[in-house]
């Protein structure tokens, strides 16, 4: 989350209004909502220009909060990601992500992408939460390798083995078929920091006085 707070003065506002702090409140509070607002749209397009999307779960979680209260010197907005969408804190910042309940992350490789390409999207067919599968490695060791390929292959079912889950294409005899590998099996994942955040608040930071300045005006033109 990246939070907004406006500096104003209130000698200036005495002179010009009626109900000084009135306006300043308001001013405050539109300046800050102001500011969320540009930064939010900035920032769902660094991450939809960035980022590869399946669907809108991403941008929806993108939000920001209003200010509250009436004191001008406690307000603030804040902009960032629901916890929903907690993976884009990985974006932002880099490291290594962990599967958080243990166990071994399920890496989509390029055969489970529309169009085989490494920026595109999982095919829905592919969906990790979709797929079905047959075998595990403990049964494959007791010589139920053949039956589980051809299983797979007749049932339309994916091969469930300890380095990865595998999709098999073709199928002859227990010598003559074809793999390919659409998850790979790993404990964790560098994930290479992509910042679309912190760049979409910073113009709508640097221009914060001009919107505060803007606020005032039509304040003045409404005659608070």
């Amino acid at each position: 989350m990246s939070d907004f707070k406006v500096e104003y003065d209130d000698d200036a506002a005495n002179k010009i209004f009626s109900n000084a702090e009135k306006a300043q409140i308001i001013a405050v509070k539109g300046t800050l909502n102001t500011m969320a607002a540009l930064s939010r749209r900035n920032a769902v397009s660094n991450v939809t220009e960035d980022l590869t999307l399946r669907n809108t779960h991403t941008v929806r979680n993108i939000q920001y909060e209003t200010a509250k209260g009436n004191n001008p010197a406690t307000m603030q907005s804040r902009i960032g990601a629901t916890e929903r969408a907690d993976y884009l804190r990985f974006q932002e910042e880099g490291g290594t992500r962990k599967n958080s309940t243990g166990g071994n992350l399920a890496i989509p490789t390029d055969k489970a992408r529309a169009g085989g390409g490494y920026n595109r999207v999982v095919s829905r067919s592919k969906y990790l939460n979709k797929i079905q599968g047959v075998g595990s490695s403990k049964r494959l060791r007791k010589g139920r390798w053949f039956q589980a390929v051809k299983k797979a292959y007749t049932g339309k079912f994916f091969l469930y083995l300890r380095n990865g889950i595998y999709q098999v294409k073709s199928f002859i005899d227990s010598s003559n078929f074809k793999l390919d590998m659409i998850y790979k099996k790993q404990p964790s994942a560098k994930v290479q920091k992509n910042e679309w955040l912190a760049p979409s608040v910073d113009q709508p930071a640097k221009d914060g006085q001009k919107i505060y300045n803007s606020q005032m005006t039509k304040l003045i033109d409404k005659g608070v």
